[in-house]
C-alpha cells in the first residue's frame, strides 16, 4: 500500500507539471482512498465530484484533464507485463484486470476515456488506453509516431505505450482546447 501510494503522490506531480506546462507541481493529488468512496457510494447510485480513479484535480485548472481521462495509478505487479497479455495462466491477465478497474472508475467519473498508468522498478511507465482515446489522438495529432502496443480481444482494444512518449506526443494546449470546448 504505502508503495502505491507513494507513487501515486510522484505521478500526481509529474501530471500536475505536463497539464500546468512546467508550471506548477501541485495541479493535481491522490484520490482519497484511491477513489474508494466514489466506487462504494456508487453502488448506491451516488457520485461523488472529484473522488473516482486514483488521483484528482486539486486546482481548478487541471480539471479539464479529468473531464478528459479517469487515472488508475499502479505500481510493481510482477506479473503485469504485455507477454502476459497473450500467455498468462491468470483467467483474466492483470493488465486487463487494471483496464477493467479504469473503466468502472471512468463510468462512476463521467470521465470520457479510463486510462492505467502503470509503473515498475528500473522500467518506464507505461500508459494503457483504448481505440476511441488512439482515434482522438490521430484525429487531434496525426498517427502515433512512437512505439507502441496494440492488444485486442474479444473485449478490449488497447494500447499501451511508454506515458513519457504518449506526454511528449501530445501539446496539452491543444488537448485542453478540445476538451473545453466539447463542454
Amino acid at each position: 500500500m504505502a508503495k502505491g501510494s507513494s507513487y501515486e503522490r510522484d505521478l500526481s506531480k509529474k501530471l500536475s507539471l505536463w497539464i500546468s506546462d512546467g508550471e506548477d507541481d501541485s495541479w493535481c493529488w491522490r484520490t482519497a482512498s484511491s477513489g474508494g468512496r466514489a466506487t462504494i457510494r456508487a453502488k448506491t447510485n451516488r457520485k461523488t465530484s472529484g473522488a473516482a480513479g486514483d488521483i484528482r484535480a486539486t486546482d481548478p485548472r487541471a480539471e479539464w484533464f479529468f473531464k478528459l481521462f479517469s487515472v488508475e495509478a499502479k505500481k510493481g505487479y510482477a506479473s503485469a507485463t504485455i507477454d502476459s497479455m497473450i500467455d498468462s495462466k491468470q483467467k483474466v491477465p492483470m493488465i486487463v484486470q487494471f483496464w477493467e478497474q479504469a473503466c468502472g472508475s471512468c463510468n462512476i467519473s463521467d470521465s470520457l476515456y479510463p486510462v492505467v498508468i502503470l509503473a515498475k522498478d528500473n522500467r518506464k511507465e507505461l500508459a494503457i488506453f483504448d481505440s476511441s482515446f488512439v482515434f482522438t489522438l490521430t484525429r487531434l495529432f496525426g498517427k502515433l509516431s512512437f512505439p507502441h502496443f496494440k492488444y485486442r480481444s474479444e473485449e478490449y482494444y488497447l494500447c499501451i505505450c511508454t506515458l513519457k512518449d504518449l506526454l511528449a506526443f501530445m501539446d496539452v494546449k491543444t488537448l485542453r482546447e478540445e476538451v473545453e470546448s466539447a463542454a
